[in-house]
């Protein structure tokens, strides 16, 4: 009997995280997607289902910056309207503010925090 891998989708823009995150999740089960911007995320999102999304809030080489429609806000926002979200959410953003509004746009889902610590994420993810 064929099993279907668990899906996770990664947004960050940073390529070193992606790299040593990838490398956390090798032998975890999951099947790994990463995007880089907003408008892939929300292309993923739309044209499937995910088990876990991980969240960065700071995109385009921004460090602590306002939430506007291109951070992980504007993914956050779209997530919590969704009929069928992505049963976990992870913000791992190291901005607080951005952190703090992304996770109050998704109340009503189970969001986890973890700011970016590789071994801590890929624990998380492997226990969800």
């Amino acid at each position: 009997m064929k099993t279907t891998a668990k899906k996770l989708l990664f947004l960050d823009d940073d390529e070193y995280r992606i790299k040593i995150f990838k490398e956390k999740m090798i032998g975890s089960g999951y099947e790994i997607y990463i995007t880089k911007t907003v408008s892939e995320t929300l292309a993923q999102l739309t044209h499937q289902s995910f088990d876990i999304v991980s969240l960065d809030h700071d995109l385009g080489g921004e460090q602590m910056v306002a939430s506007h429609s291109e951070t992980g806000y504007e993914v956050a926002k779209f997530i919590a309207t969704m009929t069928d979200p992505p049963k976990a959410i992870i913000v791992h953003t190291f901005n607080p503010t951005g952190a703090y509004n992304m996770m109050s746009a998704m109340s009503h889902l189970k969001v986890l925090r973890i700011p970016f610590n590789p071994e801590l994420l890929s624990v998380a993810c492997r226990n969800l």
